[in-house]
């Protein structure tokens, strides 16, 4: 249903959980394009430490970057995420 509206109703969605995660592979959902929906890693969560740990990952991250090496939580443009 949600696939059939974003081709007819909804501008787009952004999800984050799924009734199966990972995503399968085969789930039509990767094939609608990053102008209708975006998917996360089911990560779009607010907890008590959420602030600290995201600024834990951010900075571990730059240092990572500044040494030219591969980071915590990179992107997969190819599996769309």
């Amino acid at each position: 249903a949600l696939f059939d509206a974003l081709f007819k109703n909804l501008g787009g969605a952004a999800l984050d959980v799924f009734e199966v995660e990972p995503l399968a592979a085969d789930s039509p959902l990767w094939s609608l394009g990053s102008d209708k929906i975006m998917l996360t890693a089911h990560n779009a969560d607010l907890t008590e430490d959420y602030y600290e740990l995201g600024w834990e990952v951010w900075q571990a991250n730059l240092a990572k970057f500044v040494k030219k090496e591969p980071l915590h939580t990179p992107v997969n443009i190819a599996a769309g995420y």
